[in-house]
């Protein structure tokens, strides 16, 4: 019986099945990441200047702009507020800003999410 199982398991080692993972190139990595990173930190910029852009200004400057309604949820309105939901698309990040306003008696506030 000892010797059935050596000679299975002799087989089994000397069998030159092996399983390995996908190659990575380093190199090719660290460039994607360096790219991931770059455009991160102008996303985080263009944000910043948004913000700033976005005092004092109200839900028709934003229109007249270029932002439009969210077609999901456009307007929230509780007892003493109004919510607006616009959004104007980037092409150089690709993506959609999104910018809420608080609309109250006394002021407009306008806000990234």
């Amino acid at each position: 019986m000892k010797k059935i199982l050596s000679t299975i398991l002799l087989i089994l080692f000397s069998s030159n099945i092996s399983f390995a993972a996908e190659k990575i190139d380093f190199k090719k990595k660290a460039a994607e990441l360096a790219i991931k990173k770059e455009a991160l930190e102008r996303r985080i910029e263009f944000l910043k200047e948004k913000k700033e852009w976005l005092e004092d200004k109200t839900v028709n400057d934003l229109l007249q702009s270029g932002f439009s309604m969210n077609s999901d949820f456009n307007i929230t309105a509780t007892d003493d507020t109004v919510q607006y939901h616009l959004f104007q698309y980037n092409n150089e990040l690709d993506k959609a800003l999104l910018v809420i306003c608080f609309v109250d008696v006394k002021r407009t506030t306008c806000r990234l999410p």
